[in-house]
Protein backbone atom coordinates (compact mmCIF):
# COMPACT_ATOMS: atom_id res chain seq x y z
CA UNK A 1 0.00 0.00 0.00
CA UNK A 2 1.35 3.69 -0.64
CA UNK A 3 1.72 4.08 3.15
CA UNK A 4 3.50 0.71 3.56
CA UNK A 5 6.05 1.87 1.43
CA UNK A 6 5.84 5.86 2.71
CA UNK A 7 6.90 3.74 5.92
CA UNK A 8 9.58 2.02 4.42
CA UNK A 9 11.19 4.95 2.77
CA UNK A 10 11.41 7.06 6.43
CA UNK A 11 12.78 4.17 7.67
CA UNK A 12 15.59 4.21 4.66
CA UNK A 13 16.19 7.87 5.44
CA UNK A 14 16.65 6.95 9.39
CA UNK A 15 19.08 4.57 8.77
CA UNK A 16 20.98 6.65 5.95
CA UNK A 17 21.51 9.53 8.46
CA UNK A 18 22.08 6.91 11.32
CA UNK A 19 24.57 5.44 8.90
CA UNK A 20 26.38 8.95 8.28
CA UNK A 21 26.48 9.78 11.94
CA UNK A 22 28.27 6.47 12.97
CA UNK A 23 30.99 6.93 10.01
CA UNK A 24 31.47 10.69 11.76
CA UNK A 25 31.50 9.53 15.24
CA UNK A 26 34.41 6.91 14.02
CA UNK A 27 36.58 8.99 12.11
CA UNK A 28 36.17 12.05 14.74
CA UNK A 29 36.06 9.90 17.79
CA UNK A 30 34.26 10.43 21.18
CA UNK A 31 33.46 13.72 22.19
CA UNK A 32 35.89 12.94 25.09
CA UNK A 33 39.00 12.16 22.94
CA UNK A 34 38.78 16.28 22.30
CA UNK A 35 39.26 16.99 25.81
CA UNK A 36 43.23 15.58 25.80
CA UNK A 37 45.97 17.80 26.19
CA UNK A 38 46.80 20.21 24.29
CA UNK A 39 50.31 18.63 22.15
CA UNK A 40 50.79 21.39 20.18
CA UNK A 41 49.29 24.99 21.63
CA UNK A 42 47.66 28.01 19.69
CA UNK A 43 50.97 29.52 19.59
CA UNK A 44 52.42 27.07 17.30
CA UNK A 45 49.56 27.08 14.99
CA UNK A 46 51.50 26.94 11.77
CA UNK A 47 51.87 23.32 11.88
CA UNK A 48 48.31 22.29 12.89
CA UNK A 49 47.80 19.35 14.70
CA UNK A 50 46.98 15.72 13.06
CA UNK A 51 44.95 14.08 15.32
CA UNK A 52 44.35 10.13 15.27
CA UNK A 53 41.21 9.47 17.47
CA UNK A 54 41.29 6.05 19.14
CA UNK A 55 38.66 4.41 21.31
CA UNK A 56 38.86 4.71 24.69
CA UNK A 57 37.42 7.01 27.74
CA UNK A 58 38.93 9.34 30.43
CA UNK A 59 39.30 13.16 30.24
CA UNK A 60 41.66 13.48 27.90
CA UNK A 61 41.42 10.32 25.67
CA UNK A 62 43.57 9.06 23.98
CA UNK A 63 44.19 11.03 20.38
CA UNK A 64 47.59 10.93 19.14
CA UNK A 65 49.51 13.97 17.69
CA UNK A 66 51.53 12.94 14.15
CA UNK A 67 54.43 13.09 13.70
CA UNK A 68 55.66 14.71 16.97
CA UNK A 69 58.93 16.41 15.52
CA UNK A 70 56.88 19.26 13.91
CA UNK A 71 55.97 20.78 17.67
CA UNK A 72 60.13 21.39 17.84
CA UNK A 73 60.10 22.76 14.38
CA UNK A 74 57.24 25.01 14.55
CA UNK A 75 58.34 26.34 18.22
CA UNK A 76 62.10 26.85 16.77
CA UNK A 77 60.54 28.65 13.20
CA UNK A 78 58.57 30.88 15.60
CA UNK A 79 61.71 31.68 17.69
CA UNK A 80 63.45 32.43 15.34
CA UNK A 81 65.44 29.36 16.16
CA UNK A 82 67.18 30.78 18.59
CA UNK A 83 69.21 29.54 21.37
CA UNK A 84 66.82 31.51 23.76
CA UNK A 85 63.53 31.28 25.05
CA UNK A 86 60.56 33.99 26.48
CA UNK A 87 58.31 33.19 29.34
CA UNK A 88 55.77 35.69 31.44
CA UNK A 89 56.91 34.79 35.15
CA UNK A 90 53.78 35.60 37.61
CA UNK A 91 54.88 35.35 40.95
CA UNK A 92 52.09 35.48 43.87
CA UNK A 93 53.87 36.24 46.86
CA UNK A 94 51.84 35.40 50.06
CA UNK A 95 51.23 33.09 53.15
CA UNK A 96 51.56 29.34 52.68
CA UNK A 97 52.17 26.23 54.52
CA UNK A 98 55.90 26.37 54.55
CA UNK A 99 55.81 30.18 55.12
CA UNK A 100 56.72 29.48 58.82
CA UNK A 101 59.82 27.81 58.22
CA UNK A 102 61.87 31.17 58.52
CA UNK A 103 59.80 34.04 58.84
CA UNK A 104 57.52 35.51 61.31
CA UNK A 105 53.78 34.62 62.29
CA UNK A 106 52.80 38.29 61.43
CA UNK A 107 54.19 37.76 57.07
CA UNK A 108 51.00 37.58 55.27
CA UNK A 109 48.70 36.92 58.44
CA UNK A 110 46.05 39.14 56.68
CA UNK A 111 45.99 36.66 53.69
CA UNK A 112 46.55 39.31 51.13
CA UNK A 113 48.78 38.55 48.13
CA UNK A 114 51.20 40.53 46.55
CA UNK A 115 51.51 39.30 42.63
CA UNK A 116 54.33 40.56 40.15
CA UNK A 117 54.97 40.18 36.32
CA UNK A 118 58.48 39.13 35.31
CA UNK A 119 58.82 38.66 31.03
CA UNK A 120 62.23 36.53 31.17
CA UNK A 121 64.91 35.29 28.30
CA UNK A 122 66.12 32.03 29.46
CA UNK A 123 69.60 30.43 27.40
CA UNK A 124 72.14 28.30 28.27
CA UNK A 125 74.89 30.55 28.34
CA UNK A 126 76.44 30.56 31.96
CA UNK A 127 75.17 32.93 34.24
CA UNK A 128 77.35 35.81 34.66
CA UNK A 129 75.39 37.15 37.78
CA UNK A 130 77.08 37.64 40.64
CA UNK A 131 78.04 34.95 43.20
CA UNK A 132 76.54 32.61 40.51
CA UNK A 133 77.24 28.94 41.02
CA UNK A 134 78.97 26.57 38.12
CA UNK A 135 76.67 25.08 36.11
CA UNK A 136 74.04 27.98 36.17
CA UNK A 137 72.55 29.33 32.93
CA UNK A 138 71.70 32.82 32.49
CA UNK A 139 67.97 33.75 33.07
CA UNK A 140 67.49 37.69 32.48
CA UNK A 141 64.47 39.94 32.91
CA UNK A 142 63.31 41.71 30.05
CA UNK A 143 62.86 44.90 31.77
CA UNK A 144 65.27 45.58 34.99
CA UNK A 145 62.13 46.93 37.19
CA UNK A 146 59.51 45.63 38.49
CA UNK A 147 55.77 47.32 39.34
CA UNK A 148 53.01 46.40 41.26
CA UNK A 149 50.88 48.11 42.72
CA UNK A 150 50.27 48.78 46.46
CA UNK A 151 47.66 50.68 48.99
CA UNK A 152 47.21 53.42 51.83
CA UNK A 153 46.87 52.03 54.95
CA UNK A 154 45.56 48.96 54.30
CA UNK A 155 42.50 50.98 52.58
CA UNK A 156 41.52 48.93 49.86
CA UNK A 157 39.73 52.19 47.90
CA UNK A 158 42.62 54.35 47.72
CA UNK A 159 46.04 53.37 46.30
CA UNK A 160 49.67 55.14 46.32
CA UNK A 161 50.08 53.87 42.38
CA UNK A 162 52.27 51.89 40.87
CA UNK A 163 55.15 50.74 42.84
CA UNK A 164 58.76 50.09 41.05
CA UNK A 165 61.89 47.95 42.08
CA UNK A 166 64.50 46.79 40.29
CA UNK A 167 65.59 42.77 39.58
CA UNK A 168 68.62 41.39 38.23
CA UNK A 169 69.70 38.24 36.22
CA UNK A 170 69.99 35.07 38.16
CA UNK A 171 70.77 31.74 37.23
CA UNK A 172 68.75 28.30 36.58
CA UNK A 173 69.20 24.83 36.64
CA UNK A 174 67.24 21.93 35.70
CA UNK A 175 67.31 18.40 36.80
CA UNK A 176 65.43 15.87 35.38
CA UNK A 177 62.13 17.54 35.33
CA UNK A 178 63.18 19.80 38.27
CA UNK A 179 63.55 23.51 37.44
CA UNK A 180 64.82 25.87 40.11
CA UNK A 181 66.33 29.42 38.84
CA UNK A 182 66.52 32.55 41.22
CA UNK A 183 66.56 36.16 40.13
CA UNK A 184 68.12 39.17 42.28
CA UNK A 185 65.66 41.59 44.04
CA UNK A 186 68.42 44.36 45.69
CA UNK A 187 65.84 46.17 47.09
CA UNK A 188 62.96 44.85 49.30
CA UNK A 189 59.24 45.57 48.80
CA UNK A 190 56.12 45.16 50.38
CA UNK A 191 52.66 45.47 50.16
CA UNK A 192 50.55 45.37 53.43
CA UNK A 193 51.86 42.70 55.29
CA UNK A 194 53.32 40.99 52.88
CA UNK A 195 57.47 41.95 53.14
CA UNK A 196 59.70 40.50 50.30
CA UNK A 197 63.51 40.80 51.89
CA UNK A 198 66.21 42.09 49.51
CA UNK A 199 68.28 39.30 47.71
CA UNK A 200 67.72 35.95 45.82
CA UNK A 201 64.03 35.03 45.63
CA UNK A 202 64.20 31.42 44.39
CA UNK A 203 62.19 29.57 42.23
CA UNK A 204 61.01 25.80 42.28
CA UNK A 205 58.54 23.77 40.17
CA UNK A 206 58.44 21.20 37.37
CA UNK A 207 58.98 20.93 33.58
CA UNK A 208 57.86 18.31 31.78
CA UNK A 209 58.43 17.81 27.87
CA UNK A 210 55.44 17.26 25.30
CA UNK A 211 57.54 13.60 24.51
CA UNK A 212 57.33 12.97 28.21
CA UNK A 213 53.87 13.79 29.05
CA UNK A 214 53.21 11.77 25.97
CA UNK A 215 54.96 8.34 26.99
CA UNK A 216 52.93 8.60 30.36
CA UNK A 217 49.56 9.28 28.67
CA UNK A 218 50.68 6.11 26.56
CA UNK A 219 51.45 4.62 30.15
CA UNK A 220 48.67 5.29 31.81
CA UNK A 221 46.17 4.01 29.11
CA UNK A 222 47.55 0.84 29.09
CA UNK A 223 47.71 0.14 32.21
CA UNK A 224 43.89 1.24 32.43
CA UNK A 225 43.22 -0.90 29.89
CA UNK A 226 44.89 -3.56 31.92
CA UNK A 227 43.16 -3.20 34.83
CA UNK A 228 39.47 -3.29 33.14
CA UNK A 229 40.35 -6.54 31.82
CA UNK A 230 41.33 -7.69 35.14
CA UNK A 231 38.53 -6.45 36.45
CA UNK A 232 36.00 -8.14 33.99
CA UNK A 233 37.84 -11.03 34.85
CA UNK A 234 37.15 -10.81 38.70
CA UNK A 235 33.12 -9.63 37.71
CA UNK A 236 32.94 -12.53 35.81
CA UNK A 237 33.71 -15.14 38.67
CA UNK A 238 31.11 -12.66 41.02
CA UNK A 239 28.22 -13.32 38.08
CA UNK A 240 28.94 -16.55 38.22
CA UNK A 241 27.92 -16.71 41.61
CA UNK A 242 24.60 -15.25 41.02
CA UNK A 243 23.45 -18.07 37.93
CA UNK A 244 20.25 -19.65 38.26
CA UNK A 245 20.01 -22.92 40.09
CA UNK A 246 19.70 -26.34 37.85
CA UNK A 247 18.02 -29.44 38.86
CA UNK A 248 21.02 -32.27 39.98
CA UNK A 249 18.64 -35.37 38.92
CA UNK A 250 21.67 -37.62 41.47
CA UNK A 251 21.26 -35.25 44.18
CA UNK A 252 17.32 -34.72 43.75
CA UNK A 253 17.88 -30.76 44.82
CA UNK A 254 18.08 -27.31 42.68
CA UNK A 255 22.50 -26.29 43.20
CA UNK A 256 23.93 -23.81 41.07
CA UNK A 257 26.69 -24.71 38.84
CA UNK A 258 29.96 -25.01 40.10
CA UNK A 259 32.54 -22.22 39.18
CA UNK A 260 34.84 -23.01 36.41
CA UNK A 261 38.22 -21.94 38.09
CA UNK A 262 39.80 -23.17 41.26
CA UNK A 263 40.35 -21.40 44.13
CA UNK A 264 44.28 -21.03 43.63
CA UNK A 265 42.94 -19.82 40.00
CA UNK A 266 40.18 -17.27 41.69
CA UNK A 267 43.41 -15.65 43.68
CA UNK A 268 45.54 -15.36 40.93
CA UNK A 269 43.11 -13.32 39.30
CA UNK A 270 42.09 -11.16 41.89
CA UNK A 271 45.68 -10.75 43.00
CA UNK A 272 46.51 -9.47 39.15
CA UNK A 273 43.24 -7.25 39.63
CA UNK A 274 44.54 -5.38 42.62
CA UNK A 275 48.60 -5.42 40.63
CA UNK A 276 46.94 -3.77 37.91
CA UNK A 277 45.01 -1.18 39.72
CA UNK A 278 47.83 -0.26 42.23
CA UNK A 279 49.94 0.22 38.81
CA UNK A 280 47.34 2.37 37.44
CA UNK A 281 47.24 4.69 40.53
CA UNK A 282 50.95 5.29 40.43
CA UNK A 283 50.80 6.05 36.77
CA UNK A 284 47.99 8.65 37.39
CA UNK A 285 49.85 10.28 40.50
CA UNK A 286 53.21 11.03 38.05
CA UNK A 287 51.22 11.77 35.49
CA UNK A 288 50.45 15.94 35.45
CA UNK A 289 46.63 16.83 34.54
CA UNK A 290 46.50 19.71 31.87
CA UNK A 291 45.03 21.71 34.40
CA UNK A 292 48.11 22.01 36.25
CA UNK A 293 49.96 22.48 33.32
CA UNK A 294 50.56 25.94 31.53
CA UNK A 295 47.99 26.73 28.70
CA UNK A 296 50.66 26.66 26.36
CA UNK A 297 53.53 25.14 24.60
CA UNK A 298 57.00 26.66 24.79
CA UNK A 299 60.74 25.99 24.27
CA UNK A 300 62.75 25.65 26.58
CA UNK A 301 67.15 26.06 25.63
CA UNK A 302 68.84 22.63 25.31
CA UNK A 303 65.42 20.81 25.32
CA UNK A 304 63.94 19.21 21.74
CA UNK A 305 60.79 20.00 21.43
CA UNK A 306 57.81 21.91 23.29
CA UNK A 307 58.16 21.57 26.97
CA UNK A 308 54.94 22.59 29.37
CA UNK A 309 55.26 24.07 33.17
CA UNK A 310 53.98 22.73 35.89
CA UNK A 311 51.30 25.93 38.05
CA UNK A 312 51.63 26.24 41.73
CA UNK A 313 55.65 26.32 41.88
CA UNK A 314 57.10 27.36 45.37
CA UNK A 315 58.87 31.08 45.73
CA UNK A 316 61.44 30.54 48.45
CA UNK A 317 63.58 33.47 50.47
CA UNK A 318 66.77 33.11 52.62
CA UNK A 319 64.66 32.87 56.33
CA UNK A 320 64.14 36.57 58.55
CA UNK A 321 66.63 36.71 61.26
CA UNK A 322 65.82 37.59 64.88
CA UNK A 323 64.31 34.93 67.04
CA UNK A 324 61.01 34.10 64.89
CA UNK A 325 63.71 33.50 62.09
CA UNK A 326 66.42 31.33 64.35
CA UNK A 327 62.90 29.42 65.79
CA UNK A 328 61.38 28.63 62.15
CA UNK A 329 65.09 27.35 61.25
CA UNK A 330 65.57 25.12 64.00
CA UNK A 331 61.81 23.54 64.56
CA UNK A 332 60.69 23.55 60.42
CA UNK A 333 64.74 23.22 58.68
CA UNK A 334 64.83 24.03 55.17
CA UNK A 335 63.64 27.87 53.28
CA UNK A 336 60.65 29.57 53.74
CA UNK A 337 58.08 29.46 51.38
CA UNK A 338 56.55 32.85 50.53
CA UNK A 339 53.97 32.09 47.60
CA UNK A 340 54.03 30.53 44.17
CA UNK A 341 54.58 31.19 41.03
CA UNK A 342 53.48 29.71 37.49
CA UNK A 343 54.71 30.30 34.16
CA UNK A 344 53.72 30.91 30.30
CA UNK A 345 55.67 30.59 27.13
CA UNK A 346 56.15 34.07 24.65
CA UNK A 347 56.77 33.54 21.35
CA UNK A 348 59.48 36.10 20.14
CA UNK A 349 57.28 37.48 16.96
CA UNK A 350 54.70 38.00 19.96
CA UNK A 351 57.26 39.88 22.01
CA UNK A 352 58.64 41.98 19.18
CA UNK A 353 54.98 42.94 18.30
CA UNK A 354 54.26 43.69 21.69
CA UNK A 355 56.66 44.55 23.87
CA UNK A 356 57.28 48.48 23.44
CA UNK A 357 57.74 51.34 25.95
CA UNK A 358 56.12 54.62 25.62
CA UNK A 359 57.85 57.11 23.57
CA UNK A 360 58.58 58.98 26.53
CA UNK A 361 59.63 56.01 28.88
CA UNK A 362 63.62 56.04 29.40
CA UNK A 363 65.38 53.17 27.82
CA UNK A 364 67.24 52.00 30.98
CA UNK A 365 69.49 48.96 31.53
CA UNK A 366 71.03 46.64 34.41
CA UNK A 367 73.45 48.64 35.12
CA UNK A 368 72.06 52.19 34.80
CA UNK A 369 69.16 51.45 37.44
CA UNK A 370 69.20 53.26 40.71
CA UNK A 371 69.15 51.26 43.38
CA UNK A 372 67.32 53.16 46.78
CA UNK A 373 69.02 52.65 50.17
Amino acid sequence: SPAATGRRQDMVKSLQALHVLVTLTCLLGPASSWQHRPVISTATWRLAPLLLAESGGGNRGTSVVVPPPRVSDAIALANGAKPTATWRIVANFGRELGTGRGMPQSWGADGGRLPIRIEVDVSTAPSTAPSAADGEFTIRPRDPLVRYTDFIDGDLRTTTGEKVHPVRPGGWTLDGNKLSFWLEFPQAFSKRDIEVPAGRVYFEGELWTTQELFDLDQAYYAARQDSYRAGEAVRDIERAKERPKVWNKQKGLWERPPSADSAAGIARKRLKLSTAEARQKKLAEGRPEPAVLSKNEGAWPGIGGGVWAKKGGELKVEAAGGLAGLLGRLLRPGMPVVGTWTAEPILAERVQQNWARPANAPVGSYEDVEVLP
